[in-house]
């Protein structure tokens, strides 16, 4: 670096003095008549010391102190951002004297510089014209930037300083959002994402009935398999968009500008795409074909068996055949677009997304009412992925957008209270102790906490050091491998119906280890899945339906529910599928039984059919095997009444038409009121799942493809269209008839009803397995539950409690769907009890 070659000119290191008063911050500024230097010279400061009781003018940073960028279009991009090259320190000069900063920091000071120098320059501004000079480009004269502004090394200085950080934001002009210099990816994510923001959000929910390729035709778009969507993915995957502390920096500041390099846009623009992108569906299918890109495997040319099936042939692909890369990894990070969607809510308060009678995030969901704050258990758990380099700030960086308690102030009527402020002179054992304290206790009697909260099946990962807590203390700094079945897009169970969780009379029982809890005890753990990391979807099916089969013919625990409805008694096969989709489909409990039933038979069957014909090319395999084995030993049990026939003439294509007047009037709407010219494909490289998707079009549907000689496709936006984001795209072409395309391109009834019910089984089962106890419940619950662990309904829990007998007390193994105790059946079971956690 250049400053690097300068540094030996100055010795001397910068030394912070101590703030004048409390309420004193520190503001950084370019030093004065350097903005025209040679940008070869050494980067120069300005510090100064000012107090936000004076009201002082400055505007803050949001970016990440590590490397930004984590996709890249080659090998050795990822293996050189992995190289300690962008984790040094480096220096500028700060009054004269050098100030070690981190490199992204580094970069964000250079563009800074830069554009000060441009927008100081009088000819370079007249040849630019009015625009640009009035445009959001122009950067700020004095900024605070948290790790320059801060003396790190004091420890009680960086205490006081982030409990201040709620004002520092909101008292701003104006945040900038660095997400880091340009790359190759960045101009044309940014295009994509300036058209995707025209669509509105009831646009979008009517793409969800389209086909991907229609939506993408309808909006000038390459189709998703073109790479041309690697950039959108990149882009919405930079680091910033994980890191715990933006989510509080973007909430607060009343105005907030992206930039990337010299490119700069509004974050309404990323957050109104981001939606689209949630809405309809196109997101999801993004990711999934980027990941392919990324970890999926060689697609061999498929065999056949006797019934003419296809049987696809999978092996390890080598990197060089990649063309994309990344240092992320699928199963640690969320949709590319549901960071952003998160920041959304976080910034509006939940004014347009957020359930208010239930607190909960609910895309699409319309209140009455703005939610100033986001309860601090809710944004704790719905920002839990998101990345901070002292872990303490998982609880510290989301105090000033939550409510300090769930449901009341701090110590007005609330026993034993103790205000949650940041100390880093404390481990972080007590700081997730004393918050998850300070939530129960603010928490009105609720124990939703502990749905929060589960053991931790062992995994290759167990020889890390983790943190030692009681079990029903979340440990905020790992990534759930199970999600809470009460929350997000789940219903609001009543498993101990009206009972609340009540806190302890004495003082010395309060902010301690153990827990004290009432509950019934319901059952014990007979069987569970042992669900190992190298099943197939297929597999754990098949170990569930063997565990199911086992049940009475007629089930025994009828839901509450279910039983006000007049329904009676279920098969084993009901129950399986009801409790893998926790008996919710459509925001609706219990769900349809007439619909779904016969869905999941025919996904069920269908994938076992799948293990069947691969078991006839593979004998070799002693899990397929026990697959095949399954498959005939259990089907008859299961499904009594559907296992002659696969059920497809119960389904009515013309449900499919019931909306389509409705999707076609409102694209027809978006068609008329937006001239947006088709991003045509040229010259990139081609996906390898493009070219797979290719190649078996061709082999097993034979039909003609101009692509037959196995050139390479060649997908990327038009160069015409790599432009600025404030540079309007050009309207000399129209989309193709938009009421042809929703007709051609829309979903069957069956395919969409479908998609639901995987979606569904996919969410409710994350992280979970099917149990069976002794008196023949039927649960969904933690992969880690075994044999002999309990099933508790608890007060202040509003689902069913796995609890492993740990001596006298117990050990929280996770929350659970347990079918028929849902709604309070299990009070009958038995007399209260007094039990401790640990």
């Amino acid at each position: 670096m250049a400053t690097s070659k300068h540094a030996e000119k100055w010795t001397d290191v910068y030394t912070y003095t101590t703030l004048s008063t409390p309420t004193c911050i520190r503001l950084l500024s370019i030093k004065p008549r350097t903005q025209t230097a040679d940008m070869s010279q050494p980067m120069q400061l300005c510090m100064r010391e000012v107090d936000l009781d004076d009201n002082p003018v400055y505007e803050t940073l949001s970016y990440t102190w590590g490397e930004p960028l984590t996709v890249f279009s080659t090998l050795q991009a990822k293996l050189e951002a992995l190289s300690s090259s962008t984790k040094e320190l480096l220096p500028v000069l700060c009054e004269g004297k050098i100030l070690h900063v981190t490199y992204n920091l580094y970069m964000y000071l250079l563009t800074w510089r830069r554009i000060q120098s441009l927008m100081a320059d009088k000819e370079i501004m007249e040849k630019m014209g009015p625009g640009v000079a009035n445009s959001s480009l122009k950067l700020p004269e004095e900024m605070w930037i948290d790790a320059v502004c801060i003396n790190q090394a004091d420890i009680d200085e960086k205490s006081a300083q982030v409990a201040m950080m709620g004002r520092i934001y909101s008292s701003c002009q104006k945040v900038t959002i660095w997400l880091g210099p340009q790359d190759e990816f960045s101009t044309t994510a940014l295009t994509i994402l300036k058209r995707l923001s025209r669509v509105s959000q009831e646009e979008a929910r009517a793409f969800v009935k389209m086909d991907d390729e229609a939506v993408c035709q309808l909006l000038g778009f390459p189709d998703t398999t073109s790479s041309v969507w690697w950039s959108v993915f990149a882009l919405l995957n930079r680091a910033w968009f994980r890191r715990v502390w933006v989510v509080q920096e973007l909430a607060l500041a009343p105005e907030a500008q992206v930039q990337c390099g010299m490119i700069s846009t509004s974050w309404e623009l990323i957050s109104r795409s981001c939606i689209v992108l949630l809405e309809s569906g196109l997101g999801a299918t993004i990711d999934s074909l980027a990941w392919f890109e990324i970890e999926g495997p060689t697609i061999d040319e498929p065999l056949f068996d006797h019934n003419l099936n296809p049987i696809m042939r999978y092996r390890k692909r080598d990197d060089i055949t990649r063309n994309l890369f990344t240092t992320l990894h699928s199963k640690d990070v969320q949709g590319c677009y549901w960071s952003a969607y998160l920041l959304h809510l976080a910034r509006c308060g939940g004014a347009e997304d957020v359930d208010t009678e239930e607190l909960m995030f609910a895309p699409g969901s319309k209140v009455k009412r703005k939610i100033e704050h986001i309860p601090l258990m809710h944004v704790l758990e719905n920002f839990r992925s998101f990345n901070a380099t002292d872990s303490r700030d998982k609880i510290y960086a989301f105090l000033d957008i939550a409510t300090r308690t769930v449901h009341q102030p701090y110590g007005d009527g609330v026993r034993h209270m103790r205000e949650i402020k940041p100390n880093y002179r404390l481990s972080c054992e007590e700081v997730y102790l004393n918050g998850a304290w300070a939530i129960l206790l603010g928490g009105g009697g609720s124990l939703e906490l502990l749905c929060r909260q589960h053991i931790w099946k062992p995994s290759a990962d167990d020889d890390r050091n983790y943190l030692e807590l009681p079990s029903w203390v979340p440990d905020w700094s790992r990534q759930v491998t199970m999600k809470g079945m009460v929350g997000m897009y789940s219903p609001r169970w009543k498993a101990c119906r009206e009972l609340k969780w009540s806190s302890p009379d004495e003082a010395e029982r309060v902010y301690t280890k153990f827990l004290p809890v009432n509950g019934i005890l319901i059952d014990t753990i007979l069987e569970a899945v042992d669900v190992l990391p190298s099943d197939e979807q297929v597999t754990i099916w098949a170990k569930s339906g063997e565990v199911a089969a086992r049940l009475p013919k007629e089930y025994p625990w009828l839901s509450a529910v279910g039983s006000e409805r007049g329904e009676g008694g279920q098969t084993p096969g009901e129950v399986l599928w009801r409790t893998l989709v926790a008996d919710t489909m459509e925001h609706q409990t219990p769900a349809s039984g007439k619909r779904f039933h016969r869905f999941f038979w025919r996904e069920w069957m269908g994938q076992l059919k799948e293990a069947l014909r691969l078991h006839h090319t593979d004998f070799s395999d002693l899990e397929r095997e026990k697959d095949w084995r399954r498959y005939f030993m259990n089907s008859d049990d299961l499904f009594p009444a559907y296992s002659k026939e696969e059920p497809l003439a119960w389904e009515v294509e013309s449900e499919a038409e019931e909306d389509e007047d409705d999707m076609v009037s409102v694209i027809q709407e978006m068609d008329a009121r937006q001239g947006l010219a088709p991003i045509n494909p040229v010259d990139v490289k081609e996906s390898v799942f493009d070219k797979l998707t290719r190649d078996l079009r061709n082999s097993l549907l034979d039909e003609d493809n101009d692509q037959s000689d196995g050139g390479a496709r060649k997908e990327a936006i038009d160069p015409r269209a790599l432009e600025l984001a404030s540079v309007p795209t050009p309207s000399d072409k129209k989309a193709p008839s938009s009421p042809v395309i929703a007709k051609k391109g829309r979903k069957t009834y069956q395919q969409h009803k479908l998609a639901m019910f995987r979606e569904q089984h996919s969410r409710v089962n994350y992280g979970r397995a099917i149990f069976r106890t002794k008196m023949h419940y039927l649960g969904n619950g933690p992969a880690a539950a075994i044999q002999g662990d309990q099933v508790w309904v608890v007060a202040g829990a509003e689902a069913p409690l796995i609890l492993r007998p740990d001596g006298d007390r117990f050990r929280i193994v996770g929350d659970a769907y347990v079918h028929g105790i849902m709604f309070g059946e299990g009070l009958e079971k038995g007399e209260l009890k007094e039990i401790e956690l640990v």
